[in-house]
C-alpha cells in the first residue's frame, strides 16, 4: 500500500514550515517586499541616470558673473523689479529707468550688467527658466517613490507654480518668445527637456507603449498643463465656478484620462487622498 509523501517527508519539497498557511504568507510578503524594494531602487537609479544625462541639455546661464555678495543682491533686485514691472505695465512700457528705480540701484549699475533693455529682458526670462530646471530636477531626484508618484509630484508642482505666479508676466513672455528667435530657442529647449522627463515617466508607468506612443502622450500632458495658465492662473475665467484646488483636481483628472492610469488613490465616492472629489 503506497502512501502519499508529505512536504516534510519528501526531500524535493522546500521546508515544510513554508507550506503552513501563516509561514507561507509571511514568506510571500517578505519576497514581495524585497521585490518591490528592488523595483523602487531600479527606478530610482534609472531616474538618477536619466536626470544626469538630461542635465547636459540644459542651456548655459546668461546671467552676468558677479564677484561679490553685493553684486548678487543687485542682480536679484533687478530681476525682481523687472518681473514686477513687466507684469504690471507690460513689456513695451517697462523701461530701464523704471526698473533701476524700483530695484533701488543706479542706472549705471544696471547698464553695467545689461547694456540694453533686450539684454535685460533676455536675462530675466533665462533666469526664470533656470529656476524651473532646478525645481523640476530637485523634485525628480527626491529619494523614493514610484514612477507614478514622481509624475504626480511633477504635475502638482507645475500646477502649483502656475496658480501662484503672475500670469500677466507669463503672457508677456509668450508674446516676447513669438517675436524673438533667440529667446524662443531657450523656451523650446525648456519644453523639450520637460517632455523628455514626461516621456521617461510614461514609459515606466506604461511599458507596453512604444516610444512614439509615449512621446505623443507626453506632449498631450504638456499641452494640458500649459493650458492651465488659462484656467488656473490669477486672471483665469470662472469657467468651472470653483476654487483653485478644485480646478487643479480637474486638470489632474484630465492627465489621468490622457495617460490611462490613476495617479491618485481614491477614497469613498471617488475622492482623492487630498479629500477633494476627483472630477
Amino acid at each position: 500500500m503506497s502512501s502519499t509523501a508529505t512536504p516534510s517527508q519528501n526531500p524535493t519539497f522546500p521546508q515544510a514550515s513554508l507550506f503552513t498557511t501563516g509561514a507561507w504568507n509571511r514568506h510571500t510578503r517578505n519576497s514581495m517586499a524585497d521585490e518591490n524594494h528592488l523595483v523602487k531602487w531600479f527606478f530610482s537609479l534609472t531616474y538618477v541616470l536619466h536626470c544626469t544625462r538630461m542635465r547636459n541639455s540644459i542651456p548655459p546661464s546668461i546671467s552676468p558673473k558677479v564677484r561679490s555678495v553685493r553684486g548678487a543682491r543687485s542682480l536679484q533686485a533687478l530681476h525682481t523689479a523687472a518681473t514686477a514691472i513687466i507684469g504690471e505695465h507690460g513689456l513695451a512700457l517697462a523701461s530701464q529707468e523704471q526698473i533701476a528705480q524700483r530695484a533701488g540701484i543706479s542706472q549705471s549699475t544696471l547698464r553695467h550688467y545689461y547694456p540694453t533693455k533686450d539684454a535685460l529682458v533676455d536675462a530675466i526670462y533665462a533666469a526664470t527658466f533656470e529656476g524651473y530646471y532646478k525645481t523640476v530636477e530637485a523634485l525628480l531626484l527626491q529619494p523614493g517613490g514610484t514612477p507614478t508618484q514622481r509624475l504626480l509630484r511633477l504635475l502638482e508642482a507645475h500646477l502649483a507654480q502656475i496658480a501662484r505666479s503672475d500670469d500677466a508676466f507669463i503672457f508677456e513672455s509668450f508674446a516676447h518668445f513669438a517675436r524673438h528667435a533667440a529667446s524662443r530657442r531657450r523656451r523650446d529647449a525648456w519644453y523639450g527637456w520637460l517632455v523628455e522627463h514626461y516621456v521617461a515617466l510614461v514609459q515606466q508607468i506604461r511599458p507596453e507603449l512604444s516610444a512614439a506612443q509615449a512621446r505623443t502622450l507626453a506632449v498631450q500632458v504638456l499641452t494640458l498643463v500649459l493650458g492651465a495658465w488659462m484656467t488656473l492662473g490669477r486672471a483665469r475665467p470662472k469657467l468651472l465656478g470653483r476654487s483653485t484646488a478644485e480646478v487643479r483636481e480637474a486638470l489632474l483628472a484630465g492627465v489621468e484620462a490622457v495617460i490611462g492610469v490613476v495617479l491618485r488613490p481614491r477614497g469613498r465616492g471617488g475622492a482623492s487622498v487630498t479629500g477633494r472629489k476627483a472630477l
